[in-house]
């Protein structure tokens, strides 16, 4: 497999993170069992570029400035609500001889001939499957072969799926992972239009509302009357 590498500096404490991001670094935390955490930056760029590549599922040479090479998963990301652009990074450093939990993306490849040629829907129940393996048998994505799905009713399963070696798969074997549906009938499409409309309940009041109002109109009253005594 291809070495995914991206370069980092270390960061000081001092300098907000803010600041970083001015000069279009990320700030990023490097963490794992049994170690110290170390904070770091990566060019943005950059690391928009690895991490397509990579996803969070492939091993990353973190290259260091000083500190040389550490062996790293992106574990999470934080992004900017408004822009979208990354504002943090959380990257995990693995141990190579210790084994670890992932989650591998599904790439689904072919065409269905039940959804070409007959018209059915593709649905999908999986994206990604759960993983157990050693760090340096983690692959980015597993490939789903539709092609096979020729009739309305066929199915894949993850039993189904040929892992790579040294991959042990998580899921219930007997889980859906993709299927094909048959598009809807006249009859079912007729059905649905004829359904009845749902209650428009915006003017029902419910009993804690009525209360409400009740202990208000009395409480009015009760000024009301105050006021006439005066």
């Amino acid at each position: 497999m291809e070495t995914i590498k991206l370069a980092a500096q270390k960061r000081d404490l001092k300098v907000k993170p803010r600041q970083i991001r001015v000069k279009s670094l990320i700030p990023a935390v490097i963490y794992g069992k049994g170690i110290d955490n170390r904070v770091v930056a990566v060019d943005y760029n950059s690391f928009a570029k690895v991490l397509k590549a990579a996803g969070e599922s492939s091993l990353i040479d973190l290259d260091i400035a000083g500190d040389g090479v550490t062996k790293v998963l992106v574990k999470d990301t934080q992004v900017e609500p408004v822009t979208n652009r990354f504002t943090h990074i959380d990257f995990f450093q693995v141990n190579l001889k210790e084994k670890l939990r992932a989650e591998i993306l599904l790439a689904f490849m072919g065409e269905s001939p039940a959804v070409k040629e007959m018209g059915g829907s593709l649905v999908k129940s999986l994206t990604a499957l759960k993983v157990e393996c050693l760090p340096t048998d983690l692959v980015h994505e597993i490939n789903v072969d539709i092609s096979i799905l020729k009739a309305f009713g066929d199915m894949i399963r993850a039993k189904d799926l040929v892992l790579p070696k040294g991959i042990v798969m998580l899921e219930n074997p007997e889980a859906a992972i993709v299927a094909v549906e048959a598009p809807m009938t006249e009859d079912q499409l007729k059905a649905m239009e004829g359904a009845p409309a749902a209650a428009d309940v915006t003017g029902i009041k419910t009993e804690a509302e009525e209360k409400k109002t009740a202990e208000e109109a009395k409480k009015a009253a009760e000024e009301a009357a105050k006021e006439a005594a005066k």
